[in-house]
């Protein structure tokens, strides 16, 4: 599970491994349909033990699922080894605006969760598990972990500051 972001900048995944020997890395991108680094763009990266630098970052797709990165001035094995583990954040105001169906994760954090007109709880977080996201929902000292599925949840309206789940999701 990646570190909360602050309100500034936002986590957009991190170097999972080393791709060739030409400096090439593997990529895990939270959002790994996202082209957002197709044409490269600048991005933060995160070394584990704190430290920070600006590069220029460009993907492509690799076999499989795999998403591959080049950043502009690195060309060896070993110079892409030594950044593996560290993250990848952007600025919030320099990532692109989300169509009306999208949502970034950081926005649902904290809304309130309505089954029909009755709330039943808060979005404390949203777990990164793979193909598919968890909503955790908090309601007094209770814990319920929704899958992100269209047979759980209905809505989830940021600028209306609330997510509505079917009962469904709160069935025992």
């Amino acid at each position: 599970m990646p570190p909360k972001s602050s309100s500034e900048e936002l986590e957009v995944g991190f170097i999972s491994g080393v791709f060739g020997v030409r400096g090439e890395v593997r990529l895990h991108l939270h959002n790994r349909e996202s082209s957002l680094f197709a044409r490269g763009r600048e991005v933060t990266l995160v070394d584990p033990d704190g430290p920070r630098r600006q590069i220029v970052l460009h993907s492509r797709s690799g076999a499989g699922r795999r998403v591959i990165g080049r950043i502009e001035g690195l060309n060896g094995r070993d110079e892409a080894a030594a950044l593996q583990g560290h993250r990848m954040v952007m600025r919030v105001a320099e990532l692109p605006a989300t169509r009306p169906d999208e949502f970034y994760v950081r926005d649902v954090v904290d809304l309130p969760v309505f089954v029909g007109e009755d709330q039943v709880g808060t979005v404390v977080d949203v777990h990164r598990t793979g193909p598919v996201d968890i909503f955790e929902v908090a309601s007094g000292e209770e814990r319920r972990f929704i899958p992100a599925l269209a047979e759980f949840i209905d809505t989830v309206d940021v600028s209306g500051g609330r997510v509505v789940m079917f009962a469904l999701a709160f069935e025992v």
